[in-house]
């Protein structure tokens, strides 16, 4: 599944400042059209990978997993690493 979708509009960016309301517009309409199956994939899926939910200790003290090789050139390893809890610690 993509999340780059088909909008027909390969010849402006998505941020192009000339054409707002033609970008608004096109992503409007695939969002009311096949973009609706892509979200509700997408939410299905999210769904299905966690059926028990975290309670909130739990979840503070979750590593997110690294991302995929050459996904990020010169991503920072350390921005998966969990915040600190206190100020010394950001200090630190």
């Amino acid at each position: 599944m993509s999340l780059d979708p088909p909008l027909g509009i390969a010849e402006m960016d998505l941020v192009d400042l000339f054409f707002p309301e033609a970008v608004e517009d096109t992503v409007r309409t695939w969002l009311l059209g096949d973009g609706r199956n892509y979200i509700s994939d997408i939410a299905s899926k999210l769904v299905e990978l966690n059926t028990t939910p975290l309670t909130a200790a739990e979840a503070t003290i979750i590593v997110p997993p690294s991302p995929p090789p050459n996904t990020n050139p010169g991503y920072n390893p350390q921005l998966d690493e969990p915040r600190p809890r206190t100020v010394t610690g950001y200090l630190t």
